[in-house]
């Protein structure tokens, strides 16, 4: 650490004894900051043209992983209604009545 006066720092305040870093370093700290903000901003609108938003980045993948898992849960449950009647099939007869299926159990 170096002893400066404010001055030296490119304070407002002339006079005061600070501790601190020389002003070069300080302006150099400034331009990599100023880079880190640009280079920033500049990923930001590339990827705003991009995509049209930031934010709305993943909602593209969420809707297409939310179809896919939906319709597996659509198959899977076709599937298995499927297996449960030939399994297990109805008792009793079928009956067609005005076109409306009838299921019926003589005794």
């Amino acid at each position: 650490m170096h002893r400066l006066m404010a001055g030296d720092l490119g304070c407002e305040q002339h006079g005061k004894v600070v501790v601190g870093q020389p002003q070069s370093m300080v302006q150099s700290q400034a331009a990599v900051e100023r880079s880190r903000r640009r280079a920033m901003s500049d990923r930001i609108a590339r990827q705003k043209k991009r995509n049209g938003s930031v934010r709305s980045s993943w909602v593209g993948p969420a809707l297409i992983g939310s179809a896919a898992i939906l319709g597996a849960a659509a198959i899977y449950n076709t599937r298995r209604a499927r297996d449960a009647e030939h399994k297990h099939p109805p008792i009793g007869r079928f009956l067609e009545v005005n076109g409306v299926r009838l299921h019926y159990i003589d005794r």
